[in-house]
């Protein structure tokens, strides 16, 4: 869970509103530590960072698009009081790509340009949304301004700004706003026990180093990062391209991302007495539609994918996915060859179905909104993507 750092304070942050880069511990401080101390690994560590992005910044309708993982990024959370623990989870919702003015889409009332959430099992977490149009359209500009009711309002460079409580979601909001972006921060605790933390003070403390970042311009979108030989591990946004879900679905598809990083590996003891560890990540990605994901015609899909530490652990586990019924779930062997594994779909629901293969160290889980009922007619639907998928994880 979310832990407050001993010795920091939330009026430590930085007068100019920087936040700090702390380091990273690697493995081999942490192996060093636990044999002085423990007389084991522990089942897990914090193995993911981020680091800036590359090139330069996506457009949306000739837009210039911010990035909300640079605007709050992962090391900035030991500065609020938050440690960098193995149960953090990151949400990162961004554009990998160019979306020009004629091909520009009415999107959904719950969609933003960019999101950036750290959140931990209980559902705690501390976010930012950020809301530029075109992305963002009138409706939603208009309902994510400060509003008086919630408190009063002050400005800061330009910039309208306001940090109120929101009971009815239970969280503390802070808004920063000018006439063409609003950026939000949330920090939500909804059982009250994060280690005593104060929700009020973090949500005060994010109000100077919000206007400072924005007002450093946008930014390409933040890109993960692994160490503790999970080095080789790729953001699986990267292996599911926008191209993929075309080349299956004959749809556009946005360059409009969700990523999901676990920040520590997890121990998995297999039923033959093997024991391995991998870190779990995920992506999914839509198709471009009016409406977004009220659209009829509106295609999604996901890619979980589990990078292990050595090739063998990959193997053990897929050799059980493809062999054991687990509650109930039966998998069904697939004869298409995609990777260097056995291939296998399962049906997890009324037509919900997830195809799984193996590539070196990664073991892939595939899936899409919309499947039909049978098995294999689903097998061939994703199969395109699958083999896309597979030749990138393979390169």
């Amino acid at each position: 869970m979310l832990v407050v750092g001993v010795g920091l304070r939330i009026g430590d942050l930085a007068a100019n509103g920087v936040y700090p880069t702390t380091a990273e511990p690697s493995r081999e401080a942490n192996s060093q530590q636990d044999s002085q101390q423990q007389p084991k690994r522990p089942d897990r560590i914090a193995v993911f960072a981020q680091s800036p992005g590359q090139g330069t910044p996506h457009t949306y309708g000739g837009t210039v698009l911010y990035d909300a993982c640079e605007i709050l990024p992962l090391e900035a959370l030991p500065k609020l009081g938050l440690a960098i623990t193995p149960e953090l989870v990151v949400i990162h919702q961004y554009f990998d790509g160019d979306v020009p003015a004629p091909a520009i889409v009415k999107q959904d009332t719950l969609a933003r340009s960019s999101s950036c959430t750290y959140g931990v099992p209980n559902g705690a977490r501390v976010s930012v949304d950020m809301y530029q149009p075109p992305f963002s359209d009138d409706r939603q500009m208009e309902a994510n301004r400060p509003d008086p009711e919630d408190g009063p309002i002050s400005t800061d460079r330009k910039f309208d700004v306001i940090t109120y409580r929101d009971d009815r979601v239970e969280q503390w909001v802070t808004t920063i706003s000018r006439p063409d972006l609003i950026v939000e921060a949330q920090v939500h605790d909804p059982t009250g026990d994060i280690s005593g933390w104060d929700g009020r003070a973090i949500a005060e403390a994010l109000r100077g180093p919000l206007v400072s970042r924005t007002l450093a311009g946008p930014a390409p979108h933040r890109l993960p990062s692994y160490n503790s030989g999970y080095e080789g591990a790729k953001n699986p946004c990267d292996a599911l391209p926008p191209s993929a879900l075309e080349a299956a679905f004959h749809k556009p598809a946005a360059p409009h991302a969700v990523a999901v990083f676990q920040v520590g590996d997890s121990i998995m003891r297999e039923f033959d007495g093997s024991v391995a560890f991998r870190i779990d990540a995920s992506c999914t990605r839509h198709s471009l539609v009016d409406e977004g994901l009220l659209a009829p015609d509106y295609v999604e899909s996901k890619l979980g994918t589990s990078y292990w530490q050595d090739e063998r652990g990959a193997e053990t586990r897929q050799q059980a996915e493809c062999r054991d019924t687990v509650l109930g779930i039966k998998p069904i062997p697939v004869s298409l060859r995609i990777g260097d594994g056995p291939v296998c779909i399962k049906e997890v629901g009324k037509k919900a179905y997830t195809l799984h293969f193996k590539v070196g160290r990664t073991t892939a889980t595939l899936s899409a909104r919309g499947g039909v009922d049978d098995p294999q007619q689903e097998t061939q639907r994703l199969a395109p993507m699958a083999v896309q998928i597979a030749e990138s994880l393979r390169s």
